[in-house]
């Protein structure tokens, strides 16, 4: 999850970028795990990087009710805005984040530098 921003004439526009990504270098897995999802009632689709990608709060809600993260993961320490966070915390916060954007563009992570 992170903040788009564009200028525009008088101010700046700004909206939330949200996704699931799920990691996997082989291209057969990653159909598969798709498919797996798609069981759950979950649509996911290759992101065409390595990745699964999940797009939408719907199907969010639904990998966080039926798979979620294991405890104590984290994302890693490269990752740009999150390095460190629990993956389960910060899927929780990214599906609060269509109710109360506002406060997830407040976050220290996505101050201007």
């Amino acid at each position: 999850m992170y903040v788009a921003r564009r200028k525009t004439k008088n101010d700046e526009a700004k909206w939330l970028i949200r996704g699931v990504y799920l990691a996997c270098a082989h291209p057969k897995l990653r159909k598969e795990y798709i498919i797996l999802l798609k069981s759950l009632g979950i649509s996911a689709c290759d992101a065409g990087d390595g990745k699964v990608k999940i797009r939408d709060k719907e199907n969010m809600e639904k990998f966080y009710q039926k798979v979620g993260f294991i405890g104590g993961v984290c994302i890693t320490h490269t990752s740009r805005f999150w390095p460190n966070i629990e993956k389960q915390k910060l899927l929780e916060q990214m599906i609060d984040s269509y109710h109360n954007p506002a406060d997830t563009y407040l976050l220290e992570q996505f101050a201007l530098r």
